[in-house]
């Protein structure tokens, strides 16, 4: 997959194109990519995203996110898109009329359809609609939302208050895959050695967080695939730091991976963060948590494995 940037684009060949910010990479983002996807054979494929979210520039505000750019990236590419065309989002591009937009990012497109959800707006205070688009001379496609219950439809919105309330199972779900960040290892308090669960403190940049507590995971260093319990909290036992962290206890592993990236995939949700009376109750607790996970956790273990060892062979091939 190629990614452009849309103000190097020079593409020729018919295009069937997906639009949006794709802030999740979600069962109602995928409707509209799975759509350009028939397509292709007949004409490229493609994607068009902006690099920020809009608020991020209109409003100055710092928003953690459920998918980067480059996750994004990854998860098109593994589905079989051709491009990822990028829009970088100014308030000058903010500003423009419908029309301007459509002129600026579609017109110049050899764009033989173009695939939108039922809600998309877009241009001077998201004044542009369907409407616009629809008197345009490419096919245009409308996606209807893809509900999550009888009055929620499924959004980047409903997933993180899902995820505030540690239902990540029903995040995976909703998501079609395992919620991960990525992120480098750094320095912690260095606790969890003193009793026997030493932890991977890791830097998860503006990655949106589940709610507080202890989660099972699954684990990528190296190449290398490991049982993890991790822990978001803020310490209350100590309290002491001024920002959630992300710790994980890594099973069967004692390795130095300081400045290192790895990969924490979240699959359940195993308890609230607790304040405990000192180490001793906090080593008993933790103790009760990975007998637990260390069992339940091998079937996500064996599946990520298989996933990995297929496309291995794939790639060999």
């Amino acid at each position: 997959m190629q990614v452009i940037k849309m103000e190097e684009v020079h593409l020729t060949e018919p295009l069937s194109l997906a639009i949006g910010f794709f802030d999740g990479l979600h069962l109602g983002h995928m409707s509209l990519i799975n759509e350009v996807l028939k397509y292709k054979g007949e004409t490229k494929t493609a994607v068009m995203s902006f690099d920020v979210h809009p608020l991020c520039v209109l409003k100055g505000e710092k928003r953690q996110s459920i998918i980067t750019l480059e996750e994004k990236k990854e998860l098109l590419e593994e589905m079989g898109i051709d491009y990822l065309l990028v829009i970088h989002f100014t308030k000058e591009v903010a500003a423009l009329s419908p029309q301007a937009f459509i002129d600026e990012y579609l017109n110049k497109l050899p764009l033989k359809r173009l695939v939108c959800g039922y809600d998309f707006h877009f241009g001077n205070h998201n004044s542009g609609s369907i409407e616009d688009l629809k008197k345009q001379s490419f096919e245009l496609i409308v996606k209807n939302a893809v509900m999550y219950n009888e009055t929620a439809k499924v959004s980047s919105t409903l997933i993180k208050k899902l995820m505030d309330q540690g239902m990540i199972e029903e995040v995976n779900t909703l998501l079609d895959r395992p919620y991960k960040v990525k992120g480098t290892v750094i320095h912690g308090k260095q606790r969890g050695r003193l009793i026997g669960f030493p932890t991977l403190n890791i830097d998860y940049g503006m990655k949106y967080l589940p709610k507080r507590g202890v989660y099972g995971t699954i684990v990528e260093i190296n190449h290398q695939y490991y049982i993890g319990m991790a822990n978001i909290g803020m310490n209350p036992t100590f309290n002491d730091i001024n920002r959630l962290s992300l710790e994980v206890n890594v099973f069967d592993f004692d390795e130095d991976v300081y400045g290192k990236e790895v990969e924490v995939t979240f699959y359940l949700y195993k308890r609230e963060e607790t304040v405990f009376n000192g180490l001793e109750g906090l080593k008993v607790q933790l103790t009760e948590d990975r007998k637990y996970l260390s069992q339940v956790m091998k079937k996500y273990l064996s599946q990520v494995m298989k996933k990995y060892l297929t496309l291995y062979k794939n790639n060999v091939q």
